[in-house]
């Protein structure tokens, strides 16, 4: 029992305590709570991209372990690429790593959307005067409908925001690529347990004060949404929503959908943005650097099209920041050996492994 205990890790148990906690308020409500089917959607939905990422880490690693370099230059590149690390041990961990991630993924996004899908049936407060005022006190009452004139007056600039907020968790799959190349199982255990813990954290912010945002509220202003890229899906998320209503309003047991159901603050598409930026703020820069523009215009977006509020996407990046924090806390304090505690082993020449007392000493001296 104790051994089962301590596999467990410590943001696995939190994330359980807020999964038990989410299934609560979901039972509570009289609505229900469906996991099985929900879980089952998100891992068709991540199929393709888990065998593409594995199929493509596969045929790298078979061209690593071929290239043998001579020179430094080349070497540092090779380690730089690829890791320090190599050999079957190495690529074991990083499957089982990436197979845990998927899994644990997979369950959290089941009782998101479970509560996603049940907010009006846990607490019908409708919170948008609150966050109208504090956008109007913040960013003034002109920035959204600037933003939203700006997108309704150039096709381009709308096709832009929309193919950017339509990400499709592509972001997130660049960096578990990147992690799984360079064989790193602890940075892929961070980008897991980070995007986790902003979910079911965000959802449950959204469940303690639900807001909707304009698409909803203000659907006859924002009716040239409906001819943007991203007009299908608020289309669908407000069928979906106002088909559920009722029942959900009168206690009824309600089916869950995967990506379905309608919450405003704060902003999971920005806070999922921020999650990829700041991990990769610590293991690869110039991702990072991406990632801040991708989430500049993500950011921009969801204000146009009127999905959020501006104040929905700094809550969301709050969130997002203090639940990656947390969890590379966690990860730091485990002791485990990646280039996210030193990071500038990865570009020192490769080493024997140090014993398991020099390896602690490391640790203590990176806290």
């Amino acid at each position: 029992m104790t051994r089962w205990i301590g596999w467990v890790r410590p943001e696995e148990w939190l994330l359980l305590a807020l999964w038990l906690f989410a299934y609560a308020l979901c039972v509570g409500s009289g609505t229900g709570f469906d996991f099985g089917d929900i879980f089952h959607r998100y891992l068709s939905f991540f199929a393709t991209y888990g065998l593409v990422l594995i199929g493509a880490t596969r045929a790298l690693f078979v061209l690593a372990e071929a290239w043998h370099p001579e020179s430094a230059l080349a070497r540092r590149v090779h380690r730089f690429a690829f890791g320090e690390t190599r050999g079957f041990g190495s690529i074991v961990a990083i499957d089982i790593e990436f197979a845990r991630g998927l899994i644990l993924l997979f369950a959290n996004l089941a009782v998101y959307s479970n509560v996603k899908t049940r907010i009006p049936a846990i607490n019908p407060v409708i919170g948008d005067e609150f966050f109208i005022a504090l956008d109007t006190m913040i960013f003034g009452a002109d920035f959204a409908t600037g933003l939203e004139n700006w997108a309704h007056a150039d096709k381009g600039v709308s096709n832009f925001l929309a193919s950017t907020y339509k990400h499709d968790y592509i972001w997130m799959v660049l960096l578990i690529f990147l992690a799984y190349v360079r064989r790193d199982p602890v940075v892929l255990r961070w980008i897991f347990g980070a995007t986790c813990l902003t979910y079911i954290v965000a959802i449950l912010i959204t469940a303690g004060y639900p807001s909707l945002g304009p698409f909803y509220l203000e659907g006859e202003r924002l009716d040239w949404v409906n001819q943007s890229g991203v007009g299908g899906a608020q289309r669908f998320l407000t069928k979906y929503y106002n088909a559920n209503l009722a029942k959900l309003q009168a206690g009824e047991l309600t089916p869950s959908r995967a990506f379905a159901g309608i919450a405003a603050f704060p902003s999971l598409h920005v806070g999922h943005m921020v999650v990829m930026g700041w991990i990769a703020m610590r293991v690869f820069p110039l991702y990072a650097l991406w990632m801040l523009g991708v989430t500049s215009v993500t950011f921009l977006a969801t204000v146009a099209f009127g999905w959020h509020y501006a104040v929905d996407a700094i809550g969301g990046a709050l969130v997002a920041i203090a639940c990656a924090e947390l969890v590379y806390q966690i990860c730091k304090r485990d002791g485990a050996r990646s280039k996210l505690i030193t990071e500038s082993r990865w570009l020192r020449p490769t080493r024997p492994d140090p014993s398991s007392s020099s390896r602690a000493s490391e640790l203590d001296g990176a806290s």
